[in-house]
This record gives C-alpha cells, sequence and structure tokens, in this order.
C-alpha cells in the first residue's frame, strides 16, 4: 500500500469538487481519498463529514466579476456594448459555476445551506446587482422606462444561464467567438425593447 501524500485543505476541496462533478453527489468518500491518496480518516477530520465536504468543494467563489460590473453605473459607452460585455463575463462564470450549483441541488442542498457553512454566496448579489444597474440607465433615459426591469433581468441572465448549462449538458466546449457572436444577437434583440423611444415615436 503507497505512502499517503499530505494535502492542504485547498488542495482536497479541489479534487473533491472535480470527484463530485465528475460522478454526481452520491460518489463514495472511498473514491475521493484514492483520487486525493489520503486517507478517508483525512478527509473527516478536516471537513467533518461529507456534506460539509461537498458544500466547500463546490461552493462558488466569493467574487463574480459580472456582478462587480453590474454594481457599478453604466458608463458612457453605447449600453448594449456594456450588455454584451456584462454577458460575456457572466457566461464565463456560470460555465464553471452552474454545474456545481446543479450538483449541490442534486444533493438535496440549497443556497441556505451554503450560508449555514458560513460560505459567502455572491450569486444572492446578481438579481439586485443587475436590476440596480438597469434602473440607472433608465433613470438616464438611456433605456426605456417602459421596460419592466425583473421581467428583462429574467430574459438576459436566463438566456446567459442556459447558454453556459448547454455547454456542460452537451459536453461540447463552445469556441469562444461563437460564444460573443450569440451573446452579441441576444443584446441586439432585446436592445429593439429596451431602447429608448424618441419623441416622434
Amino acid at each position: 500500500m503507497g505512502r499517503k501524500k499530505e494535502r492542504t485543505d485547498k488542495e482536497l476541496l479541489e479534487i473533491a469538487g472535480k470527484v463530485f462533478l465528475e460522478h454526481g453527489p452520491n460518489v463514495a468518500t472511498s473514491v475521493i481519498a484514492k483520487a486525493a491518496e489520503v486517507s478517508q480518516a483525512t478527509l473527516f477530520n478536516r471537513f467533518g463529514d461529507k456534506k460539509t465536504l461537498l458544500l466547500r468543494s463546490l461552493a462558488p467563489p466569493p467574487t463574480n466579476p459580472a456582478i462587480e460590473l453590474m454594481e457599478q453605473p453604466p458608463d458612457q459607452r453605447p449600453i448594449p456594448v456594456q450588455l454584451v460585455e456584462v454577458g460575456h463575463v457572466l457566461y464565463k462564470f456560470m460555465r464553471l459555476n452552474e454545474p456545481r450549483v446543479a450538483c449541490i441541488k442534486a444533493a438535496g442542498y440549497t443556497l441556505v445551506d451554503l450560508m449555514h457553512e458560513n460560505i459567502e454566496v455572491p450569486i444572492q448579489r446578481g438579481p439586485q446587482a443587475l436590476a440596480g444597474w438597469i434602473e440607472a440607465a433608465q433613470a438616464a433615459g438611456r433605456v426605456s422606462e417602459d421596460i419592466d426591469v425583473f421581467a428583462l433581468m429574467v430574459a438576459f441572465a436566463g438566456s446567459i444561464k442556459n447558454l453556459a448549462m448547454e455547454e456542460h449538458f452537451a459536453f461540447v466546449r463552445k469556441d469562444e467567438q461563437l460564444v460573443f457572436h450569440t451573446i452579441t444577437h441576444l443584446v441586439d434583440l432585446l436592445w429593439r425593447g429596451l431602447e429608448p423611444k424618441t419623441k416622434d415615436e
């Protein structure tokens, strides 16, 4: 029997996360221990139980670049250009983290369970940040006042999420240019309803 490796908590969580994503939340801890080349006792000594190991290894990172972008008011560039930028950054974040959230939910847990583990969940700030960004653009007269902010949030964020999840479930890595092209066309479609009306309309 080979000698067990010394692993940091960070290394163990990275390995556990990969195993959970590959095999699903019901995978045995013995499989994780084998992948990490440590004993099961090491896993339980470090993390207490399988639930904590799963939640901590699959938790999204504490920062979301897309949310940080949206928490700033719109700049002077055209609104569609900025929405494409936000969409592309959001796609990259979701492509990596939506499968993690899906695995957590498949295990029967929710984002509330993450909070009980004192894990910060930036996803919670997402809707509020997007709504604030749209409302700021409306207040500046750069987005139509007739737009329902919630409906726009669902259409925009939901489309980006579906694009990210399609790649995960289809097991096909999308070309970055194709993703950018798709998001650009999505924004073009949305902009037809977002663009402020002129006085003559």
